[in-house]
């Protein structure tokens, strides 16, 4: 009997006692070896066996995980570069603009020292990454700059109407979303005509949502599409504005081109956000925002 015993524990101790001491000494160097290793199945059998195959594929998915956070890193930290580099480059022509424009003044020519700081204004939109959403009246006024510098561009062959109402002067638009659109309308919806070119901004809501629209009395569509086919840089203005919006307000943001029968209209729609500042009649703190 006792011989008995001792065979029945030894067969206990090779079974199942030692597989699991082996499991815990894996389960213990796993991190120092970097969720590389694995734990041999052919020695195992019933319940022994799952409980390896089952650590194995928890080690493949760990280090599966981890190469793809590394990896994520990895691009986040290109990313960041590339954003940085690319804040330099505007950095370094806002300053040439500013050379360029004391120049003019010193010239006394007050055209091309306005058309600078006009673009100046736009470069410093561009540069400032710390907020996506800016007021609807500084959106305006960014698109105010690059009319004044269009106007030139294009002879005086158009003017831009702005219709908006005082209350939302304070509402929370994406920060140089309009400006694709206007440069849509003169680029491609004036790109035939001599004169009498005409953009109507309009601003208002429509139950909690805001709506901006660019109207153009231009070639349309159809023409200005037949002409951008010719050309050889694809147009990426409209395409960034869509894929901001649905960025910043997922399905509840989208953008929109209306043919007209003179024409095209481009609309866009959100959440209606206010914000106005504390000097103007903003909430003092949360709570009373809140009420």
């Amino acid at each position: 009997m006792t011989f008995v015993f001792i065979l029945i524990t030894f067969f206990i101790l090779s079974t199942i006692t030692r597989p699991l001491q082996i499991l815990h000494k894996k389960m213990s160097g796993m991190v120092a070896q970097n969720f590389k290793i694995r734990i041999p199945t052919e020695k195992y059998r019933g319940e022994m066996l799952v409980l390896a195959a089952t650590f194995n594929k928890m080690a493949e998915d760990i280090s599966a995980l981890v190469e793809r956070v590394k990896m994520e890193e990895r691009q986040k930290e290109a990313l960041r570069f590339q954003m940085l580099q690319a804040q330099m480059n505007p950095h370094f022509l806002l300053n040439t603009l500013n050379t360029i424009k004391w120049n003019a003044l010193s010239k006394e020519d007050r055209e091309t020292a306005e058309m600078c700081i006009s673009l100046g204004k736009l470069l410093e939109a561009s540069l400032n990454a710390e907020s996506e959403l800016i007021h609807l009246q500084d959106e305006l006024e960014l698109i105010r700059a690059y009319e004044y510098i269009q106007t030139f561009r294009f002879n005086q062959k158009f003017e831009v109407r702005y219709e908006c109402e005082t209350k939302l002067r304070y509402a929370l638009v994406p920060k140089l979303s309009l400006q694709p659109l206007v440069e849509n309308a003169i680029q491609h919806g004036f790109s035939r005509m001599h004169e009498g070119g005409l953009i109507r901004i309009r601003v208002y809501d429509d139950r909690n949502r805001l709506i901006l629209e660019v109207e153009d009395n231009g070639i349309g569509i159809e023409k200005a599409a037949m002409s951008r086919h010719a050309r050889k840089r694809k147009s990426l203005g409209l395409h960034n504005v869509r894929e901001r919006l649905k960025l910043l307000f997922k399905q509840e943001g989208e953008l929109e081109l209306i043919p007209l029968p003179q024409g095209t209209m481009a609309r866009m729609r959100f959440p209606l956000l206010i914000s106005a500042p504390y000097q103007d009649g903003g909430d003092s703190d949360v709570e009373s925002a809140a009420r």
